[in-house]
């Protein structure tokens, strides 16, 4: 039984910044987990067409929940991202992405596709049931 507190080590809006740090990181954990997880918060027809180049399966999903109006239940994102026209995907803003990669193969290039929204990667250590584990967030803002 851990104790799960955070403690920030950097403060930054700046996400190449906030990933060097964590990948400092994470090379001083003893374990890694072969996995990240990738969190993205999605506002433009752009943020979403740069994240859907460096995972194309995605899932993207409505940020926030959605009811049909004529049945009440909750609406599903089903448009192909990779296919949509940008007027198709303007009518779904905002939306939401998060899906699991392999450590390494996608951190640098999500980093570079972020747009405005809050963002993170949680790089997880001593496997699915460890709750001990580095993760960067960020939230880009004009100054």
């Amino acid at each position: 039984m851990g104790n799960s507190v955070a403690y920030p080590v950097l403060r930054t809006t700046d996400a190449a910044e906030a990933y060097a740090q964590a990948v400092r990181l994470c090379g001083m954990l003893e374990e890694r987990d072969d996995e990240v997880l990738l969190h993205a918060e999605l506002f433009t027809v752009a943020d979403v067409r740069r994240m859907a180049a460096v995972l194309p399966e995605g899932p993207f999903d409505y940020l926030e929940s959605r009811r049909d109006p004529a049945t009440g239940d909750f609406a599903d994102f089903d448009l192909d991202v990779s296919t949509a026209g940008d007027a198709a995907l303007e009518a779904e803003l905002s939306l939401s992405l998060m899906a699991e990669a392999p450590l390494g193969t996608v951190e640098e290039r999500f980093v570079r596709a972020l747009g405005r929204g809050v963002a993170g990667i949680d790089w997880g250590a001593g496997g699915r049931t460890s709750r001990s584990s580095t993760r960067t967030a960020w939230r880009r803002t004009t100054v």
